[in-house]
């Protein structure tokens, strides 16, 4: 892990690492966890944990009805667990077409996926763990607003990511640590010529090809090249890897 600690200097461990031209940052996102109580103590999955699960569990609760709630409830429910899918949202996947919500959530219901749309939930518990077999995790409770509560073996939380910049010298450049880091069309810092950001952490587009993109843009910009964004934010190429596919470019 890198930290800035002055201009076109980064600190590497022990070493000091000083850019002749300029500094890329590219430190990505985190998933964002919401302030419900009992959350952060019930040890919910990331993305990042349900993606790399060694074994799936009988029951699945998924919060959140975006890109990845959608995928990780149709995945699980393709692999034989039962899934609850609760969003704050009226429907899936707000981003997209209506139609396209639509269809996705009879594909949904079609695999037995019970989706719960336009509810807050208001705590999360894990059970105790001390009756569980071979030490696993006790279930975990989501609590809506409505009284209602819902049980499983694990719990997705998928409501957002956060900009992974709040360890990486910001405020060496008056910035705030913690926020998405605001850069031009060429990616680079206002104010700051040798600074770039690209992918989530700038929080133009969150998506990983586009990361890749702007990568591309910094680069040609270092090198002197003629840079030209061509696409960004909201209507750029993008696809949602659910059955069927949901994959829109433009408005």
């Amino acid at each position: 892990d890198g930290e800035l600690v002055g201009e076109r200097v980064l600190r590497v461990g022990e070493a000091e690492l000083r850019a002749r031209l300029a500094v890329v940052l590219a430190p990505g996102s985190t998933a964002l966890i919401p302030p419900i109580p009992g959350l952060q103590e019930a040890e919910a999955w990331t993305n990042r944990a349900a993606t790399t699960a060694a074994a799936v569990p009988g029951s699945l609760l998924v919060l959140g009805g975006g890109v990845v709630g959608v995928e990780m409830a149709q995945a699980y429910a393709s692999l034989g667990a039962r899934v609850t899918l609760v969003t704050t949202h009226p429907r899936l996947i707000l981003g997209e077409e209506e139609f396209a919500a639509k269809l996705l959530g009879e594909a949904l219901g079609y695999l037995g996926v019970e989706m719960l749309l336009g509810v807050k939930p208001v705590a999360v518990r894990r059970d105790s763990t001390a009756d569980a077999p071979d030490g696993a995790a006790g279930p975990v409770t989501l609590e809506l607003e409505d009284g209602r509560s819902f049980s499983a073996e694990e719990l997705v939380v998928a409501v957002g990511r956060r900009p992974n910049t709040d360890a990486i010298g910001l405020e060496s450049l008056g910035l705030e640590p913690g926020a998405p880091v605001t850069v031009d069309d060429t990616m680079r810092v206002p104010g700051h010529e040798w600074c770039y950001v690209v992918g989530d952490a700038n929080g133009r587009v969150l998506l990983t090809h586009m990361g890749k993109y702007q990568a591309r843009l910094a680069a040609d910009h270092i090198l002197g090249r003629p840079v030209s964004l061509l696409s960004d934010g909201a209507t750029s190429p993008r696809v949602i890897f659910t059955e069927p596919q949901v994959a829109a470019v433009g408005h």
